[in-house]
């Protein structure tokens, strides 16, 4: 019995043994040759995001680099911060934001990896935070993925506007199968403060912008003007779904589909623009669809009559040959085509043969841009001027040489 009972007794220690190196074994394959102890960021509105990094090491760390992410964009941000080599490090980078436009409400997600002298690596725990405009305190509301923040206003105010949004985004994706993504709304209590929170390149009459690749509106809605920020929140939170949906590297969409679809999401057509819409049917002073791919015109009326066109051939596209066709139009652009080849893939149409069509719609014959003016034209009576003025320069010639003939032969 001795006997057996040692053995026992051996075998228990045998086996505590083995467990024993078994967990030092776990333990030492446990222990990471680098350990970030601390990541963190913060930022100065308009001037700079401050990065920083704490890591240890059980051999000389050697270099420690940044990544950064801003919105769901696929590509990030590299930048190697200037370290010490040590086995305990600290790493900062500052990014500077003077030549940037980074809009209030973008998600900026960073890491960082860390390389020590053996050629370990390791990368910190992604993390996120939310760039705003700390200028104001925010007020924030959220239905489904959008999200709307303002700080003037009631609770009321913000709910009307982010109906409007919802409903714009609603719109787009029922009729014309428009994909829609995670996106903030930033409205401002005035106008003076949305520009000088976009920054330098705000313009005097700058009401609103998207940042399609921010996933961002901002926006400038007085509190006395709620009718209008339901139009103009629906109208820009349109450009932002419209090109996320058609975003690719090689071209953008014609300017009249893209203002067309904002000014439809919108609803009816403002009487402003039906009446600068009738006025051009009638005196036959249509813009052409070619015209209307690019810039709008600066001339206010002008650019008025461009947006209401708009709306007018992407009502005619929706209606002549249906809603289905204009999510086709969106789903050929991103993959990066030429106006004219992807109006005609889709609708069998080049523009000019668009504009054709749907000016025969309104009543309208061939583009008035290569009609000459009527009498009634502004430039008819500079006309009139330069025939007297040349008439009258053709009878003080022919009296010129009469004199002259008289004086020759008075001499002879």
């Amino acid at each position: 019995m001795d006997d057996r009972v040692a053995m026992k007794r051996y075998l228990l220690h045998v086996l505590l043994f083995i467990g024993l190196l078994a967990g030092l074994a776990a333990t030492v394959q446990a222990q990471e040759p680098i350990t970030i102890e601390r990541s963190d960021a913060g930022y100065t509105f308009q001037k700079e995001v401050r990065f920083s990094l704490q890591a240890s090491g059980n051999i000389t760390i050697t270099q420690a680099t940044l990544h950064f992410r801003l919105a769901d964009q696929p590509a990030s941000n590299l930048a190697d911060a200037a370290i010490t080599p040590h086995r305990s490090i600290k790493a900062e980078y500052a990014w500077r934001l003077v030549d940037e436009e980074l809009p209030s409400g973008t998600v900026v997600t960073y890491w960082w990896t860390v390389e020590d002298a053996a050629g370990n690596k390791i990368d910190s725990e992604c993390r996120s935070f939310t760039y705003e405009d700390t200028r104001f305190t925010w007020k924030k509301l959220s239905r489904d993925d959008v999200t709307l923040a303002w700080y003037r206003g009631d609770d009321a105010f913000g709910r009307d506007l982010l109906d409007a949004a919802t409903s714009a985004a609603q719109r787009l994706m029922q009729e014309f199968s428009v994909e829609r993504k995670p996106a903030a709304i930033y409205v401002y209590g005035n106008y003076n403060d949305l520009r000088s929170g976009i920054g330098e390149s705000a313009q005097e009459w700058t009401g609103g912008r998207a940042y399609p690749e921010f996933g961002v509106v901002l926006i400038g809605v007085p509190t006395n003007q709620l009718a209008f920020g339901r139009r103009a929140v629906a109208h820009e939170f349109a450009h932002l779904i419209v090109h996320r949906a058609t975003s690719n590297p090689f071209g953008d969409l014609p300017r009249w589909l893209d203002e067309g679809l904002a000014m439809w999401t919108e609803g009816d057509l403002d009487s402003t623009y039906k009446a600068a819409l009738n006025r051009a049917v009638r005196s036959n002073r249509l813009l052409s669809l070619q015209t209307l791919a690019s810039n709008f015109p600066a001339d206010a009326q002008q650019a008025t009559l461009a947006y209401a066109e708009s709306y007018s051939a992407v009502v005619y596209i929706r209606d002549q040959f249906g809603a289905q066709k204009v999510g086709d139009l969106l789903t050929t652009f991103k993959e990066g085509t030429t106006d004219d080849t992807a109006l005609q893939k889709v609708l069998g149409l080049t523009t000019d043969e668009l504009d054709a069509r749907w000016r025969a719609s309104l009543g309208v014959g061939a583009d008035s841009s290569s009609q000459e003016p009527d009498l009634t034209d502004s430039f008819a009576p500079r006309r009139m001027l330069l025939v007297i003025g040349m008439g009258l320069l053709a009878g003080a010639a022919v009296v010129f040489v009469a004199l002259v003939a008289v004086v020759i032969r008075i001499r002879a």
